[in-house]
């Protein structure tokens, strides 16, 4: 993460919930971290007790790396919580269980969701002159995606 320069606006609740998952997750991508939030991070096999220095000394090398990447994803994910949110995560231990823990916290699942995206999608009048063209599609794009990746789901289970 050395030199990666970035800012996410702090998770507060549900209210930015959406918008914060879609800062950090390109964060995290950026980062080259996926693999921790992922649980795919790939650590290396202890050495066998006969290993040789040069041996030794590339398993050590290869465990700070899947660390840091580790760590790097906790950081980011972490540095980007309000401290109430944070609370809610302090047992966790690693990068992915407190993702899990946020998505579970604050990623509506229900038929209630789907319903209220139906709602929002379908009930969307005429662009507010404010609003403007982008925002006005983007907020329909939104809530489109959100609507897909619900029905996906149920699909799924």
């Amino acid at each position: 993460m050395e030199g990666l320069k970035f800012h996410v606006d702090k998770l507060e609740g549900a209210n930015n919930w959406t918008d914060w998952k879609f800062q950090v997750r390109i964060v995290i991508q950026s980062a080259g971290c996926m693999s921790a939030i992922q649980g795919n991070i790939k650590y290396p096999e202890a050495p066998a007790t006969t290993a040789s220095e040069k041996e030794l000394a590339d398993c050590n090398k290869a465990l700070n790396a899947a660390q840091k990447v580790e760590y790097d994803a906790q950081a980011i994910i972490v540095g980007s919580l309000s401290s109430q949110v944070r609370q809610l995560i302090n047992m966790c231990k690693e990068a992915k269980e407190i993702w899990g823990t946020l998505h579970s916290i604050f990623e509506q699942r229900t038929e209630q969701r789907q319903d209220r995206l139906f709602n929002d999608f379908f009930g969307v009048k005429a662009m507010n002159e404010a609003e403007g063209v982008a925002k006005h599609i983007a907020r329909l794009e939104q809530i489109w995606l959100e609507l897909q990746d619900e029905t996906w789901k149920e699909d799924q289970h």
